[in-house]
């Protein structure tokens, strides 16, 4: 994998040495996997840091340890949900490790089924593929999930963006709790800086959508 990327001396070198930054850290920021960080670190002849260090992790050895007592270890714990785990190095379980921004999906878009198809976009519903007939034939330009908000722990992507009005449009049926609650946090975080329209079963209906 190494042999097909190109990271620069200057870049690795900076991340790396000046800014003290620890290889998990590295490998994210370039989008490489600590393997090819490692390797380029090697083929640079950059000094590696000892390896805690170098990955960013907390000595929880010994007297170390938060569940050290009478002279011996027990589990460590997670710092979110308080669950006991094994491993003395890490700071969360494997459910928290991959919540929300820690998960390497997060602000990634599953693609949509493929379903429905309109002018060689897939979408997502029904309803999408007459919004977006709709629009067209109003010679109303449109972008199918062009921009991804991030909301701290999870993100949202509009459903359409008419570039001609810089509005966001989201076409909604059955709404379940959770993705109330990400609306809501949506509009209580973006609806002061940007343009935005909800279109449920009643105003589709109204305009003639369905």
């Amino acid at each position: 994998m190494a042999a097909l990327c190109n990271i620069p001396r200057e870049s690795l070198y900076d991340l790396y040495i000046i800014q003290s930054k620890s290889i998990i850290e590295v490998s994210k920021t370039l989008n490489h996997a600590r393997e090819t960080i490692v390797s380029y670190l090697d083929r640079y002849s950059i000094p590696r840091r000892p390896l805690k260090e170098a990955n960013g992790l907390i000595d929880r050895g010994g007297i170390n340890n938060p569940g050290y007592k009478h002279g011996r270890c027990n589990n460590t714990f997670c710092i979110d949900c308080g669950i006991k785990i094994a491993n003395i190095y890490a700071q969360r379980c494997n459910s928290c490790d991959t919540k929300g921004c820690r998960n390497r999906r997060f602000g990634k878009v599953p693609p949509p089924p493929k379903k429905y198809y309109y002018s060689g976009v897939a979408m997502r519903s029904d309803w999408e593929v007459k919004y977006a007939k709709y629009l067209d034939k109003r010679s109303i330009k449109w972008n199918y999930e062009s921009k991804t908000f991030n909301l701290g722990d999870s993100t949202y992507t509009p459903d359409f963006y008419l570039p001609d009005r810089d509005l966001y449009v989201e076409i909604k049926g059955y709404f379940r709790d959770k993705a109330k609650q990400k609306m809501q946090k949506f509009k209580k975080l973006f609806q002061s800086k940007i343009y935005f329209l909800l279109l449920n079963k009643k105003r589709l209906k109204l305009l003639g959508v369905i």
